[in-house]
């Protein structure tokens, strides 16, 4: 199993404060069949220094994610890939634990969590993960879920990216796990999810959710203006499906509300 090579991809854009504890959770990995690319556009901190410093792969672009993650893939030479965010932080045996499970199927959904939650809005960010997965029955469907792969076959995700349309890649992001998913759902329906996978390093305050969500409403308004995807659109800012109420449905009720404002702003005004 060691040789079969995973290649994670990693776009970023002024990460420096992320990136480090991302790249230390993959080195920590008892899987040593790796190869990291990180996909850069045009960050203006230390992220590019960092990845230097730690003999990782940086290509440059001016695409925003959707368009990174298909820069990645294409010089990606594994037979999984893994598409991190720079925010992110993988659990011990993680990606071991992918490949055992890429035996019954052509993509992993990785459960996440906060990382420490500390701040009220984190702790809202962890009640809404909670949630998310004790229904996660109800959340992988691409429409009506918020569940997304982060691990896949590369030739689903090869057969996938050919598919999306090419003019949304320099500029959609926010929406991309889920258009890469719809995708791939049209090549395979073979999806697992495991447990226990990633830690997500959450915004700690409203100033940093709101650039996040606005820049998100921002893009999905490009993305509606070409007609692409408006199916996955229409759901975007929707209460979490599941199953009676409880305090993590309170909560994610909460930030829902608390993100949804900045959204709506980039989209009908951004």
């Amino acid at each position: 199993m060691d040789n079969e090579l995973v290649s994670i991809i990693i776009p970023t854009k002024n990460s420096a404060a992320t990136l480090p504890a991302c790249i230390e959770s993959i080195r920590n990995q008892d899987y040593s069949s790796i190869e990291i690319i990180v996909v850069d556009t045009n960050s203006t901190d230390d992220t590019v220094a960092i990845c230097e410093s730690n003999n990782v792969l940086v290509l440059n672009t001016d695409w925003q994610t959707l368009g990174s993650r298909a820069i990645g893939l294409s010089r990606a030479t594994g037979i999984y890939v893994l598409m991190m965010d720079s925010d992110q932080i993988l659990e011990s045996g993680c990606i071991e634990n992918c490949i055992i499970l890429m035996k019954e199927c052509d993509m992993v959904c990785l459960e996440e969590k906060a990382f420490n939650p500390r701040t009220m809005i984190q702790k809202m960010y962890e009640a809404d993960r909670k949630l998310i997965h004790k229904n996660a029955d109800l959340q992988l469907d691409p429409f009506l879920g918020v569940l997304a792969p982060r691990f896949y076959r590369k030739s689903i995700l090869e057969k996938a990216f050919a598919r999306i349309p090419k003019d949304i890649l320099p500029f959609a992001t926010g929406t991309e796990d889920k258009i890469i998913y719809y995708e791939s759902l049209q090549v395979s329906n073979k999806v697992k999810i495991l447990p226990n996978a990633v830690g997500h390093l959450e915004p700690e305050g409203i100033k940093q959710l709101w650039r996040k969500n606005y820049k998100y409403g921002k893009s999905d308004r490009q993305l509606a203006k070409t007609g692409h995807y408006a199916s996955l659109l229409s759901k975007k800012m929707r209460l979490r499906r599941s199953r009676g109420l409880s305090k993590n449905r309170i909560l994610s009720s909460m930030l829902l509300l608390l993100k949804a404002p900045p959204y709506l702003i980039g989209f009908y005004v951004g």
